[in-house]
């Protein structure tokens, strides 16, 4: 690999790596059942976990491959291959319960709104350009987008060296997304449970809710 075409690599990477795992947890909140079960679940956190297990399985197993497709694959290099590693699967993580909890909450509707935040994060995250040279608006949303972390843990640890502080405060930030959606996550199923004993007539199966409960 040439230096310039190394450069360019690096300078991209924590860019596309965080698209492609918000693209996969899209993908993935697409063709698997979000809401719909077989079986009545026993509670709202039992229901949680039953979707959840499987998201998180997925978004881990999304990021150790991307990482090493780009490692062994292409050649890229980074400053640490385990921080590396770690970094993705907490980024995955985090995009997965994100747009899990879109989903769960709003239907195809909350697919919708991940897919417009996507759109967003293209040139509000300061991936491809610096975003003080983007249009006001990008610069606003800027510090609310999960992708702006994800690009700067990633370009710490691919670029730029590794600060340890630094890195811990950007996946800070991504676990307290990847929490704060798991809990709201939690309080819809427990609430879409509450409303189903309750009799009231479920939505269509097209937007993903339970079939049986």
């Amino acid at each position: 690999m040439t230096p310039i075409t190394s450069t360019i690599s690096e300078g991209l990477a924590p860019y596309i790596i965080s698209l492609g795992l918000f693209v996969g947890a899209l993908a993935f909140s697409i063709f698997f059942p979000m809401r719909e079960t077989l079986l009545t679940p026993t509670s709202g956190l039992a229901w949680f976990f039953s979707k959840y297990s499987v998201a998180a399985a997925v978004a881990i197993l999304q990021a150790i491959f991307i990482c090493t497709i780009l490692l062994a694959g292409i050649g890229l290099e980074v400053a640490s291959v385990w921080r590396f590693y770690l970094f993705a699967i907490i980024t995955s993580l985090s995009f997965f319960a994100l747009v899990q909890w879109l989903t769960t909450a709003f239907g195809n509707g909350g697919r919708m709104i991940s897919g417009l935040l996507l759109l967003i994060q293209f040139g509000g995250s300061s991936g491809a350009f610096p975003v003080a040279l983007t249009p006001a608006f990008y610069q606003w949303v800027h510090a609310f987008l999960p992708m702006t972390y994800s690009v700067k843990g990633l370009r710490q640890i691919i670029s730029i060296g590794i600060d340890d502080r630094y890195l811990g405060v950007q996946s800070l930030i991504l676990i307290s997304i990847a929490i704060a959606s798991m809990i709201l996550t939690w309080v819809t199923f427990v609430f879409l449970r509450k409303r189903n004993i309750q009799g009231k007539p479920n939505i269509s199966a097209n937007n993903n809710l339970p079939i049986n409960g």
